[in-house]
């Protein structure tokens, strides 16, 4: 089962979501990554991760089911998920997306409608989706 964590609007966001994946990394132990709005790491130990500046910053740690994907993952949006979505194939052809897993799936659906649409998503799923102006 996938690690999210997120900081935002604290000085010490990058040491803490550091901390945080360093704890969290037994729920995923394929990947791990962080994000600001600007740049994104991905790795395997969140210890040997740069500094990233800013107040707000996302983590990840990947148990990959499907396509090892590495998170958190960026189009217009910023997203760090934990989700088994069912129907994330039939939503790829119908939405003509070329996500690769349904992480990718959720970005773009997300990207595109933004939270209106959820009830379309069949699955289990915790997502936090950052854009510039609210996660």
């Amino acid at each position: 089962m996938c690690g999210i964590i997120g900081i935002f609007h604290h000085e010490q966001a990058f040491a803490q979501v550091q901390q945080g994946l360093v704890l969290l990394q037994n729920r995923g132990r394929d990947a791990v990554g962080m994000a600001t709005f600007q740049e994104i790491q991905h790795g395997h130990d969140p210890a040997k991760f740069y500094p990233l500046p800013g107040k707000n910053v996302l983590g990840h740690t990947l148990h990959a089911i499907v396509d090892e994907v590495p998170q958190p993952l960026k189009k217009q949006g910023v997203l760090v998920a934990n989700c088994e979505i069912y129907n994330w194939k039939a939503l790829n052809l119908k939405y003509h997306y070329q996500a690769r897993n349904d992480a990718e799936l959720l970005l773009a659906f997300l990207d595109e409608f933004g939270t209106d649409q959820l009830a379309e998503l069949d699955g289990v799923y915790s997502f936090a989706y950052w854009n510039k102006e609210k996660v």
